[in-house]
């Protein structure tokens, strides 16, 4: 339960465009602000983040400049958007779902991702029943990463040694370097894994293969916010689903505008390229929005499953779906 929130100091920054107005018959550029909008993150950037960051370049067709803040997980994302700091965040939906219960009034309205984790294990350890008492990792309390691992440790019934290391990176290199037996980690780094150590490791879980209909990390903010600025937050939205769409008609464009969000990461373009499969295969950015009381339904098994909730919370306790609803009518289906 979250029961305490602390303030987070945040530096506004103040951003122009050139919007077209008529001068003495003919068109002038004339500098104007554009809305900012302050968006928290629950890590740093990552090649999951990759699509919804060119989403908000596409914002500034709407009127918005996006400012995204990184924080170090869903809980202290969460705690921004409580201050007051930031506009909008984003979060693992237990912890959104946790801050309701303790008094909040928090809605998600659109996803960041669908299920983008695997479990990986040296090739030694070829049945997860096998991890008993081996030393397994994931991100944080109240992560997705979290309630996966404990979801496979149920399922599989082995007993682990829990171990917590913030970041799918450092949980890479932990696992390349003997720390740790096996974590659950992104496709971006189950493919660095793979790729730097080949033979050695393998994905012994695939999530998205074997628990699929799993959301990821939502977009949220308060009920009173959302009500309030409805265009908002379904440019957002509209901004979302039709960069995932060209992401997934064409995941050049991902290859390409990657490196502007993570300097170096086409150092290496054959690896590049395997992780942006990787995601576009695995539908981790649904074009839909993959956002559904279903998926909804079954994420919230999932938490109860693992002990994040004590029991199940009703969709409209926490999430919204009008204003996706309203995009899917006006932009249509694919």
């Amino acid at each position: 339960m979250i029961s305490s929130w602390v303030r987070l100091r945040i530096p506004a920054v103040l951003l122009f465009t050139l919007l077209t107005v008529s001068a003495c018959g003919q068109a002038a550029q004339e500098p104007l602000e554009l809305q900012e909008l302050r968006i928290a993150y629950d890590s740093g950037v990552d090649i999951g983040k990759a699509p919804s960051l060119l989403a908000w370049e596409r914002m500034r067709d709407y009127g918005y400049e996006i400012i995204p803040v990184f924080f170090p997980d869903s809980v202290t994302a969460v705690q921004a958007v409580l201050a007051g700091e930031v506009d909008i965040g984003n979060a693992d939906p237990v912890v959104v779902i946790l801050a309701n219960q303790a008094g909040q009034d928090f809605r998600i309205f659109a996803l960041e991702n669908g299920n983008q984790f695997a479990m990986v294990t040296p090739t030694s350890i070829t049945d997860p029943a096998q991890l008993s008492g081996k030393r397994v990792a994931y991100h944080s309390p109240g992560s997705m990463t979290r309630g996966l691992a404990f979801l496979a440790a149920e399922t599989y019934g082995f007993e682990p040694e829990w171990v917590v290391i913030e970041g799918s990176e450092v949980r890479a290199e932990a696992l390349l370097s003997g720390q740790i037996d096996a974590t659950v980690i992104d496709y971006e780094n189950v493919v660095n894994v793979l790729l730097q150590a080949p033979g050695e490791y393998h994905v012994l879980i695939s999530f998205a293969d074997q628990f699929p209909g799993l959301m990821g990390n939502g977009f949220f903010a308060r009920t009173g916010y959302i009500e309030e600025n409805p265009e908002v937050i379904e440019a957002m939205i509209e901004s979302l689903l039709l960069t995932y769409r060209r992401v997934n008609d064409d995941p050049d464009y991902l290859f390409t505008q990657a490196p502007k969000f993570l300097p170096g990461i086409n150092e290496d373009p054959e690896k590049l390229r395997q992780i942006v499969d990787a995601y576009v295969g695995f539908n981790v950015w649904d074009g839909n929005g993959g956002f559904t009381a279903e998926a909804a339904g079954l994420t919230v098994d999932l938490y109860v499953e693992v002990g994040d909730l004590e029991v199940p919370a009703e969709f409209e306790t926490w999430a919204v779906l009008e204003p996706m609803n309203n995009v899917l009518e006006r932009i249509g289906r694919k």
